[in-house]
């Protein structure tokens, strides 16, 4: 049986690239849709913090990595075309927090250079928190816009996993 983490040039070739890098732009954008779908419904204000770790950070800003967690988060499925939009949202920095213009939502990031991931070009840990929720889902890119999500933690007891996995095949 083939190992889940192993390349293929294939990959690379036929998934859709919404930025110069499959690994750091479709990848970041599937985890974040992802958490975004295991969260459910959200209020018109929540809070993101995301931190990317194993990977350098002129890669992260270079191959518009935030800007694909910040679509997948907003709901842009990096399954469609529409997920061009989000290269259209206007981005406001204020202290030390991303806000998309227009929303009262607001991302912060974070870079750990100094994790390393084995069998993996980097990884993600999203927080979202929308006042009375909280979830926390870490995944990472194995290459080719592959994703593998290692950690879903449901803050509110009452959700149970079952049910959020049920939610997530259910809308891609």
């Amino acid at each position: 049986m083939k190992d889940i983490t192993e390349m293929s040039v294939c990959n690379d070739a036929l998934r859709p690239i919404y930025g110069p890098s499959s690994s750091h732009t479709y990848a970041p954008a599937r985890i974040a849709f992802y958490t975004r779908k295991c969260f459910g419904d959200l209020d018109d204000k929540f809070e993101v913090k995301i931190v990317f770790f194993g990977g350098k950070q002129m890669a992260f800003q270079g191959h518009m990595s935030d800007r694909a967690v910040i679509g997948g988060l907003l709901n842009f499925s990096p399954y469609d075309d529409s997920f061009e939009e989000v290269k259209k949202l206007e981005l406001e920095i204020k202290d030390e927090l991303v806000y998309v213009k227009g929303r009262d939502t607001s991302f912060k990031f974070f870079i750990n250079e100094k994790s390393e991931i084995p069998r993996a070009a980097f990884g993600i840990h999203i927080i979202v928190t929308d006042g009375s929720r909280k979830l926390k889902v870490e995944g990472r890119s194995i290459g080719g816009g592959d994703i593998l999500i290692d950690m879903v933690e449901p803050v509110e007891k009452r959700q149970p996993l079952q049910e959020i996995a049920l939610r997530v095949s259910h809308k891609r």
